[in-house]
């Protein structure tokens, strides 16, 4: 089962435009799956194997961005984002990113 979606708002003042986009992860893993592999002692390092594989897909993250975007010329613009990501899933941390880049128009 997943369910993944994002949404970003922006509203351009001037030649600036600042956005926030909220985004949210959510797989849950086939726990049934290791299951259909049969009890049978020799493939317990299979089920081992398989298992950690299906919970690999287990994601429950959410994440905030807020960016801004400068257009400072008639073909160029510098772009800035920060993001906060957070994360309910064992194993997996809490994140910060920040980014930044030119963007130029032929």
């Amino acid at each position: 089962d997943r369910s993944e979606f994002y949404l970003t708002a922006g509203h351009r003042f001037g030649n600036l435009l600042p956005t926030v986009t909220y985004g949210r992860r959510d797989n849950d893993a086939k726990t049934d799956i290791p299951g259909l592999l049969p009890a049978v002692p020799a493939l317990a390092t299979l089920r081992a194997g398989v298992t950690q594989l299906v919970m690999s897909e287990a994601i429950d993250d959410t994440y905030w961005s807020y960016g801004l975007r400068w257009d400072f010329a008639r073909n160029m613009a510098f772009k800035a984002d920060y993001t906060r990501f957070t994360t309910e899933t064992p194993g997996r941390v809490d994140a910060d990113a920040v980014a930044a880049g030119l963007v130029f128009t032929f």
